[in-house]
């Protein structure tokens, strides 16, 4: 009679079983009444497969406990962060904000001179002289790197660099930026697991936007691109919709990329303005027109009913509409937009890397 063959079961709760263990749990598999020595084919088998079992345990644990993230610490953790996604550890910065010296016109402050609140210090990012009405505002930023706590207005009144020549004292008028610390271990894991949770692998307009608005300056971005393909342009306005700075672009760069896995490349950049030129024949001379009709149409195509929207063209009756309530049509004879053969004036590219601007008033009697 054949005898029956026990299925083999590990505990899911083994943990890491040795070899010992995974030895007995083979033998225990063997059919009831069959000779479990170690001079038998049996237990040759289960040996071999206990060993090997053994062997293969060992190797995924060292596996899981390499990519279990909580095994990770410092610099090791930034590496394989880094190595998985673009994700970067936030590092300290200076509590930093505006001071206000008073002294005697002319008398000079050094880059670097040092001001103090408490047992605080700061220094002056760059040198300067008391202006008329006996003050200067300088920039100043911590001695100290990381959170060193709040400082009111009024917290800095010393001058701890005893060299200067006809200052009469120093204090900030509003509160100081607080400096921070670097991102402690657990705070990178915890955004790195929000990041994984949350990020969207189909990155979209309305995500670019959000992080965009999160950037102190800017008004309004324009993007471009093929999403997926991962390459994408985004051109970014300032508040007063005018082509963004470079210190913006740059913040928004870092903004964008500090949220960023890999997979997409993201330039951010400014639009080019592309200026329009108006025509307007009048019935006589009209010196003050040309500058009426620039500021009411300047105003006009920075105002935007929806923040998402993109202007891309003006035409003569927009232009019509504005003149009509700024200044005495009565006067006008006809109005042309771009080089007055279309009643339309559409940008030489609409992918946002072209600004719509207002260029001359070209004023004509006629």
């Amino acid at each position: 009679m054949t005898k029956e063959r026990r299925s083999l079961t590990l505990p899911s709760d083994i943990g890491l079983p040795t070899y010992e263990s995974l030895l007995q749990t083979a033998l225990d598999a063997l059919p009831e009444g069959e000779d479990r020595s170690e001079n038998t084919l049996y237990y040759q088998e289960a040996s071999a497969f206990a060993l090997l079992g053994n062997e293969l345990m060992i190797g995924a644990r060292f596996v899981y406990d390499a990519m279990d993230i909580n095994n990770r610490r410092g610099r090791e953790l930034d590496a394989f962060i880094g190595d998985y996604c673009k994700l970067t550890r936030r590092l300290a910065k200076r509590a930093e904000g505006e001071v206000t010296f008073t002294g005697t016109v002319g008398a000079y402050i050094p880059q670097g001179t040092l001001v103090a609140a408490g047992d605080e210090q700061f220094a002056t990012l760059w040198g300067d002289t008391i202006k008329e009405g006996g003050t200067v505002n300088i920039d100043v930023q911590a001695v100290k790197v990381g959170n060193i706590g709040y400082f009111a207005a009024g917290a800095i009144d010393n001058i701890a660099t005893n060299t200067l020549v006809n200052i009469t004292g120093v204090t900030n008028a509003k509160p100081l930026i607080n400096g921070v610390d670097e991102e402690t271990d657990d705070a990178f894991r915890t955004r790195y697991r929000w990041h994984l949770q949350h990020f969207p692998y189909n990155l979209n307009d309305s995500t670019l936007r959000e992080w965009s608005a999160e950037v102190d300056g800017i008004g309004q971005v324009r993007i471009a691109g093929k999403k997926g393909s991962g390459n994408i342009t985004v051109y970014a306005l300032d508040n007063n919709y005018e082509p963004a700075s470079e210190q913006l672009i740059t913040s928004l760069q870092a903004h964008i990329a500090g949220n960023l896995f890999y997979g997409f490349n993201i330039l951010v950049t400014a639009p080019v303005a592309e200026a329009v030129p108006i025509g307007i024949k009048v019935k006589k001379t009209d010196d003050s027109l040309a500058a009426t009709v620039k500021e009411a149409l300047e105003r006009h195509i920075k105002t935007y009913p929806d923040p998402n929207y993109v202007r891309t063209d003006l035409s003569v009756w927009e232009v019509i509409n504005v003149v009509e309530k700024a200044t005495n049509m009565d006067n006008i004879n006809n109005i042309t937009v771009g080089d007055g053969s279309k009643p339309v004036y559409t940008l030489s590219a609409t992918d946002g890397s072209k600004l719509l601007s207002i260029g001359d008033i070209n004023v004509t009697v006629g």
